[in-house]
């Protein structure tokens, strides 16, 4: 029990907040955590190829068969369980988590998730206190230091002096791996611990690509090539490290975002047929959430039409330029037409955050504000005085000013 514990859900769209609830409360603990969508014919490779500890189905098990299914894999009681699900829950640690996943940035959002994690990760140190180390369970240990981590990252984007230094926590992190060998995931937590640090870059680096190492061909080792290749950014001489990392993690698992990332390679190659095909894969990946999409995804969606339309361009096909930045800002009007409707294609927001501090249209529109609509409008009159529309192309470029 415990060991490198994975769990595959199974869901429909329909019950996506459940889906990110659960993923994100088993991450927590320290397990991995498989997404099989059934919208998604890419998922059945998930089935067919890999056997999991734990497989849920939210769309048919009940909650009583989900807590049990849970209980088996966990290493502690049922009163330990509940105790980590209460401070999940009493710090508001999910919206916490995915605020920090989908507004990375400094702003007053990213700033008030990291304080819940720290007052998360205050409450298990303090009971780790009153403990020997030899009576606390891998869940708890990586719950406390998943909470540290997360506390030091809205930090960092926020740019305030950190809570916890980061040769401190990964000083304890290489503790907690030495005691709990067995346990990979901890080595993807000592890499995000250090991937911001400037310092500690090819720490970071190290410690996923030994994440990777231990855990081989399993699905979800794709996010940790992902992590790899996001660490290498702006780093010269890992360069063809990131392009790799970025590649098997989309041949293991064609997710939206690293379609995406294979596609931005091809594109800064001016290989355009191909960044061409692989965004429009990334499209089609998206189509998948229909009219049911979280931050992340409606800013990804707005991104690849802007992109489609800026590599039309440049293979001259003006009407598919034009159809592609239309589609980019059908996509932003609509998310501004449905900020205060809770059934709308912004249902997510409301899922997610309401009853609760956060205020949701000032979430919305930090969301809508990173949609810029210079570019596309330039794709749209570029694209117009080429097709000989120049009143067309004056009248957009004139209302964007």
């Amino acid at each position: 029990m415990g060991n490198n514990t994975s769990v595959l859900i199974k869901y429909s769209n329909k019950n996506r907040y459940k889906f990110q609830w659960y993923a994100e409360f088993l991450k927590f603990i320290g397990y991995f955590v498989c997404e099989y969508l059934k919208e998604d014919r890419d998922s059945e490779e998930l089935l067919d190829e890999y056997t999991y500890d734990l497989e849920i189905d939210l769309d048919t098990d009940k909650e009583t068969e989900i807590y049990y299914g849970i209980m088996c894999q966990f290493n502690g009681t049922a009163y330990e369980l509940n105790y980590l699900k209460k401070v999940f829950e009493n710090y508001n640690l999910f919206q916490a988590i995915v605020t920090l996943k989908y507004f990375s940035m400094n702003s007053t959002i990213t700033d008030k998730a990291g304080k819940y994690f720290k007052e998360a990760a205050n409450e298990l140190d303090a009971l780790y206190e009153k403990y020997s180390d030899t009576n606390i369970l891998y869940e708890f240990n990586y719950a406390r230091l998943y909470c540290r981590q997360k506390a030091n990252l809205a930090c960092f984007l926020c740019k305030k002096p950190l809570y916890y230094t980061e040769n401190e926590l990964g000083s304890i992190c290489s503790q907690f791996a030495n005691k709990f060998p067995g346990e990979n995931n901890i080595y993807m937590l000592l890499g995000l611990i250090f991937e911001n640090s400037s310092r500690n870059k090819m720490n970071a680096v190290n410690a996923f690509i030994e994440a990777k190492d231990r855990i081989g061909k399993e699905p979800y080792v794709s996010n940790i090539l992902y992590k790899i290749g996001k660490a290498c950014e702006g780093e010269e001489n890992l360069r063809w490290l990131m392009n790799d990392a970025y590649e098997n993690a989309y041949n293991i698992m064609p997710k939206y975002h690293n379609i995406y990332k294979v596609a931005q390679q091809y594109m800064e190659m001016e290989v355009y047929n191909e960044a061409i095909e692989y965004f429009e894969e990334c499209l089609c990946k998206l189509g998948n959430r229909t009219d049911y999409m979280d931050p992340l995804e409606q800013e990804y969606l707005f991104k690849v039409n802007a992109h489609l339309s800026y590599l039309s361009i440049r293979n001259n096909d003006y009407f598919s330029a034009v159809e592609y930045a239309g589609n980019a800002k059908k996509l932003k009007q609509r998310i501004k037409d449905d900020i205060d409707n809770k059934d709308g294609f912004n249902r997510f927001y409301y899922e997610v955050y309401g009853n609760t501090e956060w205020n949701i249209e000032e979430i919305i529109n930090i969301e809508l504000n990173r949609m810029a609509e210079d570019n596309v409008d330039q794709y749209l009159g570029t694209a117009y005085h080429n097709m000989g529309l120049d009143d067309i192309a004056t009248k957009i470029l004139n209302t964007a000013e």
